[in-house]
């Protein structure tokens, strides 16, 4: 890692805890809350187990998940190879079906539809999350805060493929560590996990309209002007500095 410091793994990974408060990385929220609690049509008996054992099913869907967000940033990060060249000139396409069959996952998810138990595939639901956040990466991939970007220009002029591949993870890390510690932390609330206990099949719904909503927005190509007006949003309430990071 001659020509990247260490510092800089350090940054690109504090870049990303902080950037889930910013207008281009929050719409990625509905998207990981919607997988996290999409994937899994049996969530109140898996709550009503332990507590422990929702953190643990929360932590291994958002694992995947951010497994999958990686696989599509990362060779956006080697800009200068064909596969880099080959994704961004295709990304539209990529969208466009990404958009589609997140909102046709939505809607069999919202009436109920249980892919493993109609064709009996046993490992469905692990690819669930690693597709989505490959979908949603590309969706979101056009929208380009500050820090992605100073991610993606030192990764370009680097000349180290493996330290920017592992830049751009560790950026990726970081927002994912903010999502799940926050979320963890959220069901952690006794109250709502007694609710997630009681209302599955709301919560299920609940999880399918978010990603109806960002099946729309990857379909539409209205990642930018959804950041756009959250930016505007930010400044009206008098947050423009939080509106510069991510």
């Amino acid at each position: 890692f001659n020509t990247l410091a260490l510092s800089s793994f350090f940054l690109a990974f504090f870049g990303g805890v902080i950037s889930i408060i910013s207008p281009c990385v929050l719409p990625i929220i509905p998207g990981f809350i919607g997988t996290i609690f999409g994937s899994n049509l049996n969530l109140a008996s898996l709550a009503k187990q332990s507590k422990l054992s929702l953190l643990k099913y929360i932590l291994k869907k958002a694992f995947l998940f951010s497994i999958g967000f990686f696989l599509v940033v990362a060779p956006f990060s080697l800009s200068a190879t064909g596969l880099g060249i080959w994704l961004r000139n295709n990304s539209q396409t990529f969208e466009m079906i990404i958009g589609v069959m997140l909102i046709v996952f939505s809607v069999l998810l919202f009436f109920n539809f249980s892919f493993s138990k109609t064709f009996k595939l046993k490992s469905s639901g692990k690819f669930t999350p690693v597709l989505a956040g490959a979908g949603i990466a590309l969706g979101w991939s056009p929208c380009l805060g500050p820090i992605m970007a100073s991610v993606l220009t030192v990764s370009s002029t680097s000349n180290n493929y493996l330290g920017s591949v592992l830049l751009s993870g560790f950026y990726v890390g970081g927002i994912f560590f903010s999502l799940t510690l926050v979320t963890m932390l959220f069901i952690s609330n006794n109250r709502i996990y007694r609710f997630i206990s009681r209302s599955s099949k709301r919560i299920q719904r609940i999880a399918a309209v978010m990603l109806f909503v960002v099946g729309i927005i990857i379909l539409f190509n209205l990642t930018d002007d959804l950041a756009r007006n959250l930016a505007e949003l930010y400044d009206f309430l008098g947050l423009r500095r939080l509106a510069l990071i991510g």
